[in-house]
């Protein structure tokens, strides 16, 4: 048998002489803001390294921006009819959150994001980098849209209201893609979603647009119809492109 002091001590539960405290953050290298700026740049490669989501969300809303005057001709500019402004950009915003809101049901179908946070990225990185790349594409349609106004002179839209344009071009994007985030959440598998946004991206963008553009031109109490559904739709519908 052994003898001495280590005999007679067990080495299982021996005392072990304690770590020294840690001033400042345990892992300083993976600050929320860097963890943002990741989150963002991950966003921006999966957006664009997607031939299909490229062409939905810059290509196709760009061409539909275009034809809201071209198609028109004259008809858009100081004294015409503006329908097709009213039809197509509410298009183009519509088609273009399709992809952001696809990205977030493939996070949670492919459960992406819990693996991420588990991983230790915080929920605060995920949302800001998320949200930052996905503003800085959707603000490039509401600029495309601006300077195609101010191009073509647009009298309703140019001179004094055109600051009042620019400041909506800004914020426009930001309901577009809290809708788009809140409504992802309705969804588990990316095959229902594919089926249900385009229809109702159209539903809630461009018809009711469209007619509070038609009922505008109608005689009688149809101009105050549309000008309370206009109030009504501005409150409670991000989509509105009006």
């Amino acid at each position: 048998a052994l003898e001495g002091p280590v005999a007679s001590g067990n080495a299982d539960f021996r005392d072990v002489d304690s770590e020294p405290e840690i001033d400042g953050p345990l892992r300083p290298e993976t600050s929320d803001r860097r963890s943002a700026r990741a989150m963002l740049r991950l966003r921006l490669r999966l957006l664009f390294g997607n031939k299909r989501a490229v062409y939905s969300v810059i290509i196709l809303p760009a061409i539909f921006n275009i034809l809201a005057f071209g198609l028109g001709g004259n008809s858009s500019g100081v004294s015409g009819d503006n329908t097709s402004m009213a039809i197509y950009p509410p298009m183009a915003f519509g088609i273009s959150i399709i992809a952001f809101t696809m990205q977030l049901i493939q996070d949670k179908e492919w459960k992406c994001k819990y693996v991420a946070i588990a991983q230790g990225l915080s929920v605060k990185s995920y949302w800001a980098g998320t949200f930052t790349a996905h503003y800085g594409v959707s603000l490039l349609n509401s600029l495309i849209l601006v300077v195609a106004v101010q191009y073509n002179g647009v009298a309703k839209l140019s001179g004094s209201g055109f600051l009042l344009l620019v400041v909506q071009a800004l914020v426009y994007p930001v309901g577009l893609l809290l809708f788009a985030y809140n409504f992802s959440l309705l969804f588990k598998k990316v095959e229902m979603a594919v089926k249900v946004l385009p229809l109702s991206n159209l539903f809630l963008g461009t018809i009711p647009t469209v007619c509070v553009t038609v009922f505008w031109k109608l005689p009688g109490s149809w101009p105050d119809i549309a000008r309370t559904l206009h109030v009504v739709m501005s409150v409670i519908n991000p989509v509105y492109a009006l």
